[in-house]
């Protein structure tokens, strides 16, 4: 059922005050994190050559960064949202209303999508630009949102919590480091990156990550999940491929 699990994921205990320990649950949400992690929408060659500085147009290759991004950082409350109408249990729909704040700016923090826009505005970026997405963004955005309206529940957390957010922070790792390698950009704003590392900071990943364990209680939630997950992650590298070659 899964890909063989590499030695970096990450380790996910039980949790000490459940007052009904699965035994099985943290090897599953831990096999889960590895294959994600091990996935092409984290390892995907056009990161690795990023990663390295060998880039033959720095700056597209940025823009394309920030470009690609605006389209999921924009449609993700709503994409929340649609997750939240398919969950029959009120405790799951307040998770998904929580991650939502987050991403509105909880608690007096700015909006993901302005920290994103700061960056985009580094790279050259216009308004015309960010209202414009490229194609392959576009389709990202429109094809899973089409699946979250008619798939479970658990489909939908699968793919927003380990399809999506469980993996921000080793992709968004990779894009502060390589961003590092051009010098002439030192002063660009990384403040969106930065905010999802080190992984198991974030708040909104931290809340999709309880979901996906509360809703972890049965074979059929499990390969929901999972299911969820992995079109989540191949829709991402569907993205990623529009841009090598380019």
């Amino acid at each position: 059922m899964f890909a063989p699990s590499p030695a970096s994921g990450r380790h996910i205990e039980p949790e000490p005050d459940d007052p009904t320990p699965d035994p099985g649950l943290a090897e599953f949400l831990n096999r889960l994190s590895d294959e994600a992690r091990s996935h092409r929408a984290v390892t995907h060659e056009w990161l690795d050559v990023f990663l390295s500085g060998d880039v033959d147009d720095v700056r597209r290759a940025l823009r394309d960064i920030g470009h690609t991004h605006v389209g999921f950082v924009a449609w993700i409350p709503a994409m929340l949202q649609t997750v939240s109408s398919r969950c029959e249990d009120g405790r799951d729909r307040e998770s998904l209303e929580h991650a939502q704040s987050i991403e509105y700016g909880d608690r007096g923090k700015p909006a993901r999508r302005r920290l994103l826009r700061r960056f985009c505005a580094d790279v050259g970026l216009t308004e015309w630009d960010l209202q414009h997405l490229p194609i392959a963004a576009a389709h990202w955005r429109s094809s899973v949102q089409r699946r979250l309206a008619v798939e479970s529940a658990e489909f939908g957390v699968g793919v927003l919590g380990p399809g999506l957010a469980d993996i921000a922070s080793a992709i968004y790792s990779r894009v502060i480091i390589g961003c590092s390698r051009f010098p002439e950009f030192e002063q660009l704003d990384l403040t969106f990156f930065r905010s999802h590392v080190p992984d198991g900071t974030d708040p909104h990943q931290r809340q999709l990550t309880a979901l996906t364990r509360r809703m972890s209680t049965s074979t059929r939630a499990r390969a929901e999940l999972r299911r969820g997950m992995l079109f989540g992650l191949d829709a991402r590298v569907a993205v990623w491929d529009s841009l090598t070659g380019r």
